[in-house]
């Protein structure tokens, strides 16, 4: 069972995590773990993980969006494959890591995916892309965007764990925060055993960075950055303010998904990807 201060932590990070062309040609669909030759379609993809992930949870999009467009699934500083070797791991440090892939890409137009953390990620990154953004994806995030940030000391006491306590801790959060009663035992075993695999430092680094995150802000700063939609595709086992989200960004709206936790894209991979490809589709129009 989670103690006092524990639920106390876990109460912080969900209010955090909760912020938040046509031609075909060959192309190489890349993850940070394989690269493969297929025919695909402008725009490129950007799937960008969220807290304690990597860029393997994208795998059921990876595989299905390879297919008809160039998808760039990124393992974010300090995470997967990718090299921990940075002080600090901040949303702006992930921002500007997905930037610079963006830019090595070559490409001219693309269309940011990201969840959980991603979120507030890719909402920074599209900032500095511009008008090469055709449009934000973002998946159970950006839920409590007229939420504050925390201040500093706040954010630093909800990720006071011990290292040596941070599986646990983790384990729990996951547990008993992230899924709902119909999700897969084996997905809310795998996920939890995976997240809580993850570095303790990296982990408080990105999270009290996330906590600290003003998302209102970024969203103006897009907003007079062009304004590309945002489309968020979330769960509806916790609300999304969608009231808050207009207000601060008015070319957006909200896809639900209903009997499904944190990780949409892996607990219903078929209606996830069916209401993804709609939306990227209505970039285009």
């Amino acid at each position: 069972m989670l103690s006092k201060l524990n639920r106390h932590i876990v109460r912080a990070l969900l209010g955090s995590l909760a912020i938040l062309g046509t031609s075909a040609f060959a192309t190489s669909c890349t993850t940070d773990s394989e690269e493969q030759t297929v025919q695909v379609k402008q725009p490129t993809l950007i799937f960008v993980h969220g807290w304690a992930c990597d860029s393997t949870y994208w795998q059921e999009q990876v595989a299905v969006f390879g297919e008809t467009h160039p998808v760039i699934a990124i393992d974010l500083p300090g995470h997967g494959t990718a090299p921990a070797d940075s002080e600090d791991y901040t949303i702006d440090e992930f921002a500007q890591a997905v930037t610079s892939r963006a830019d090595a890409s070559g490409a001219d137009e693309f269309i940011l995916i990201g969840h959980s953390m991603g979120g507030p990620v890719v909402v920074e990154a599209a900032t500095t892309l511009g008008d090469k953004v055709l449009g934000v994806v973002g998946v159970d995030t950006l839920k409590s965007t007229g939420r504050p940030p925390l201040p500093q000391p706040a954010a630093a006491q909800a990720f006071g764990y011990e290292a040596s306590e941070f599986a646990q801790w983790t384990t729990g959060l996951v547990r008993s925060r992230f899924f709902v009663d119909s999700s897969p035992q084996e997905l809310q075993s795998r996920i939890s055993t995976d997240m809580a695999a993850d570095d303790p430092e990296i982990a408080r680094s990105a999270g009290i960075s996330l906590m600290m995150f003003d998302i209102a802000g970024a969203l103006s700063q897009l907003n007079d950055a062009g304004a590309p939609p945002i489309v968020l595709i979330n769960s509806d086992y916790t609300p999304t303010d969608t009231q808050a989200l207009s207000e601060h960004y008015p070319n957006s709206s909200v896809k639900l998904m209903s009997d499904v936790g944190h990780f949409v894209m892996l607990e219903k991979p078929i209606e996830f990807n069916e209401t993804l490809s709609e939306t990227i589709l209505g970039f285009s129009e």
